[in-house]
């Protein structure tokens, strides 16, 4: 294996880091949970991609990155990767008008009609396709 794939790799690697922790602090029950739903099994596909996508942009960032000499920056580089680039997209979608500052600023009331109680039943399922893109975004499919 050449230096450059050795590189990539650790770059890579350095890139599912986010990833890897999140995955222990989820205790065993809440991913019990998850596969025990109608559609968990795509949620966990969302979650493969996912990593698929990191260990991808970790391991290209450190390919174009010369300042990487060691495998030690080059993990470090891939960690910091993913970070830049979801930062980068929030920062995209966030609006700052005038308006939302007022609505965000504004005491909210949860009534009655939000809330769940005994013998409410659950939510449905919400389908193969939101369960997959939640898992890729890494939220609860519920």
């Amino acid at each position: 294996m050449t230096f450059t794939q050795k590189r990539f790799l650790a770059g890579g690697l350095g890139a599912l880091i986010p990833i890897a922790i999140t995955l222990l602090l989820v205790d065993a029950a809440t991913i019990a949970e998850m596969l025990d739903t109608e559609d968990g099994g795509y949620q966990i596909l969302g979650w493969g991609v996912k990593s698929l996508l990191l260990f991808l942009i970790g391991g290209v960032w450190v390919y174009f990155d010369s300042m990487a000499t060691d495998l030690k920056k080059a993990f470090r580089l891939g960690m910091a990767a993913p970070a830049v680039i979801t930062t980068t997209l929030a920062s995209n979608n966030i609006d700052f008008t005038q308006e939302k500052a007022a609505a965000i600023a504004a005491p909210r009331v949860i009534t009655a009609g939000f809330t769940l109680t005994k013998g409410t039943p659950a939510p449905p399922a919400q389908g193969a396709g939101k369960c997959f893109i939640k898992g890729l975004l890494g939220k609860p499919c519920r």
